[in-house]
């Protein structure tokens, strides 16, 4: 059984366990079952309101183990919220937070919802922009392209040809836009390969003489 429907199948079995046992010994004191069941359906419509959000989150349980979006341990991330997988009940998925918080999602809502699996990703993408001054010359800003690429290059967690192009002239920078992959799933090695990358790039760049911009201002007086 694939991973996502054993703790909802385990729920549903221990829950028919107890009603079972819960009808056999009412059953041994007398009580009649097809009795108390005709009386639970004279109350029926007003629990039946009662219980519309729960009749709605157990459909939604349904929809998710019929699209197989994810199951324990998956990184997903449910609308505005982001995190592991730690439960999935009848009525609810419980998510870890990177924040170590777990938030509870009724399963209805999450039915109608987009869902992002991150750990079903066989890549994660780096996506950064290097700024350089725009006094660099012409030599220097191919050399910039070329170190990164080259960086890119001698990192086998990186998926080979990485995107490196000059993007754009902002306000302060002439800015040069680095795409590449890293050979995972996982958030926390995308973050370290990520920070790896940007460091060696910036330790090549002060070895060659390549100055990042920051933010600034220039202001002409004119002379009467």
């Amino acid at each position: 059984l694939s991973g996502h429907l054993i703790p909802i199948l385990d729920k549903i079995i221990k829950f028919l366990i107890l009603f079972f046992i819960l009808a056999s010994f009412l059953q041994s004191n007398g009580y009649s079952i097809t009795s108390l069941i005709a009386g639970f359906g004279i109350t029926g419509l007003a629990v039946g309101f009662a219980a519309q959000q729960t009749i709605a989150d157990f459909f939604g349980t349904l929809a998710i183990i019929a699209d197989k979006i994810y199951k324990l341990g998956d990184y997903v991330k449910i609308g505005d919220v982001e995190g592991t997988v730690e439960d999935i009940n009848l009525l609810s998925t419980k998510i870890r937070t990177l924040d170590d918080f777990i938030v509870s999602i009724p399963n209805n809502n999450i039915s109608a919802t987009v869902i992002t699996n991150i750990s079903k990703a066989n890549k994660r993408r780096i996506n950064e922009v290097f700024g350089v001054t725009y006094d660099t010359s012409d030599e220097k800003l191919r050399q910039a392209i070329e170190i990164i690429k080259d960086v890119c290059s001698q990192d086998n967690r990186l998926h080979k040809n990485p995107v490196v192009v000059t993007e754009t002239l902002s306000a302060s920078s002439i800015d040069i836009r680095l795409y590449a992959y890293v050979k995972t799933s996982s958030f926390n090695e995308l973050i370290q390969v990520r920070s790896d990358v940007i460091l060696e790039i910036v330790k090549r760049f002060r070895q060659e003489d390549i100055n990042f911009a920051f933010p600034s201002q220039s202001v002409y007086i004119e002379k009467q």
